[in-house]
């Protein structure tokens, strides 16, 4: 049964920069993540996306921060375990029994953690989950916004199409090209990757299902919209896919009132519900010609979904919440568990803001506390 000095949970930016200050610090590192890669919404959701609020990196994509963070952490040679859930967190004590153990020779403190895992583990071409127990010190929560899950598209033969012609994330743009491109959702990802799809693909549409985008793209979507480079239909959700031998052919999408297009009917289908996400322009300002849905027929070759990320509490690990972010000692980073620290978007902060930066200096006060309390 061995024990690791500091086990984190998240490899995303934030996680991996805690990773390498805890190492040069002398403390080894189990990193762990539920994704089959490290560098977390970065690389999930805007992998070439221009980074802003960094100092120095204006211009750096989100996957060459990640790959900076790696490089940074690659000589210190740490254990990561990807595809990796944690299920449960448990505070331990040494018992008397327990004293002459291996295990109790590596404590410095009378207590450490039990992490319950459930991992992927694939034989062949089968794969089944595994459940572990992992044992460690000291605990650091860096899982960003929430453990990533994509928000699933719930429609008709949806899973006929899946993965081949259904994405819930964009990792290489190059494999969209020349093709006719349906982007579903109204979140700033959704409305970036229109816009970076335009040059690219043979034709992109945006659909979403409220009449109005928060989004910070507004203008550009607006002006790519005005000169026909781009569709947007507005109150509108998929309802079914339509193909033949595993290809995607078109989409048929449900929508209330906005402008007409080419093909309707009068199915009024149930509404697939959507995440609610950031949008863009005034509801008042689009024009509505019935209250009734009508089905429209998209022509489409791919289909980006981006409905955001399911964010699991993480009332399950045992520290208190609010709002859905871990509750913490702004000074200290320490949850309500002692030795479980969280850093990053984990985190509720009284500012409401949730930019990477932070998460670097959570990080390294963090990795410093760490290493002055397992030094004692």
């Amino acid at each position: 049964m061995g024990l690791h000095p500091v086990a984190i949970i998240g490899a995303g930016p934030v996680g991996l920069f805690a990773a390498s200050e805890c190492c040069a610090r002398g403390l080894s590192v189990l990193l762990l993540d539920i994704l089959s890669y490290v560098g977390g919404q970065c690389t999930a959701l805007y992998k070439d996306k221009p980074l802003s609020g960094v100092p120095g990196l204006s211009g750096l994509s989100a996957q060459g921060l990640v790959d900076a963070l790696c490089r940074q952490l690659l000589p210190y040679a740490p254990t990561i375990r990807l595809e990796t859930s944690v299920t449960g967190i448990k505070r331990r004590h040494i018992s008397s029994e327990q004293c002459d153990s291996d295990l109790s020779k590596d404590m410095t403190s009378n207590h450490f953690f039990t992490i319950d895992c459930v991992s992927n583990s694939v034989e062949g071409s089968s794969s089944q989950a595994v459940t572990q127990q992992i044992h460690a010190q000291r605990i650091i929560i860096s899982t960003g916004g929430g453990r990533l899950t994509p928000n699933k598209l719930v429609a008709e033969n949806v899973d006929e199409f899946t993965p081949a012609h259904v994405h819930y994330c964009v990792t290489n743009p190059s494999e969209f090209a020349g093709k006719r491109v349906v982007i579903a959702g109204g979140g700033n990802a959704a409305v970036d990757w229109a816009l970076e799809l335009i040059p690219i693909a043979k034709s992109v549409t945006l659909v979403h299902r409220r009449s109005s985008f928060r989004a910070h793209s507004e203008g550009p979507l607006k002006e790519q919209a005005a000169r026909g480079r781009v569709v947007v239909l507005r109150n509108a959700q998929i309802q079914k896919l339509i193909g033949e031998g595993g290809v995607l052919k078109a989409l048929q999408v449900s929508i209330l009132g906005g402008a007409p297009v080419q093909v309707a009917t009068s199915d009024t289908t149930n509404l697939n519900g959507e995440h609610a996400g950031n949008d863009i322009s005034d509801a008042t300002k689009q024009p509505s010609f019935s209250e009734l849905p009508r089905v429209e027929v998209v022509e489409a070759d791919e289909l980006i979904v981006l409905f955001g990320l399911a964010a699991p509490t993480c009332n399950d690990w045992g520290v208190a919440v609010k709002d859905q972010k871990i509750l913490v000692n702004p000074i200290t980073c320490e949850t309500s568990v002692p030795g479980i620290y969280a850093v990053g978007d984990a985190i509720w902060r009284e500012s409401g803001i949730y930019t990477i930066l932070p998460g670097f200096a959570e990080a390294l006060t963090v990795a410093h506390t760490i290493k002055r309390e397992l030094s004692t």
